[in-house]
């Protein structure tokens, strides 16, 4: 059987929604691990790592996959050059 596996980005609408803010629901990660089963979930930050961190936990009580982070630092959100390098 093949492992699947998520790769993404945390989002600023990620950390809002695991701080319980009413506009940002669960989050497109959070959806996404509770539409699918994920074997592995590997997860690019470049948020401070408190945060990430945060995130991480509560994102772990909605799926059974071993989440992973991965902190990165990037210029700019729409550097795009640095984001396909990481």
């Amino acid at each position: 059987m093949a492992t699947t596996i998520l790769l993404s980005w945390i989002g600023n609408t990620d950390l809002r929604a695991a701080t319980g803010a009413a506009d940002a629901g669960t989050g497109p990660i959070s959806i996404a691990v509770r539409s699918r089963a994920f074997d592995s979930v590997q997860l690019l930050c470049d948020y401070p790592e408190d945060d990430g961190e945060t995130y991480i936990r509560w994102l772990s009580t909605q799926s059974t996959a071993d989440i992973r982070p991965h902190f990165v630092s990037l210029s700019g959100p729409t550097e795009y050059a640095e984001i396909y390098e990481v």
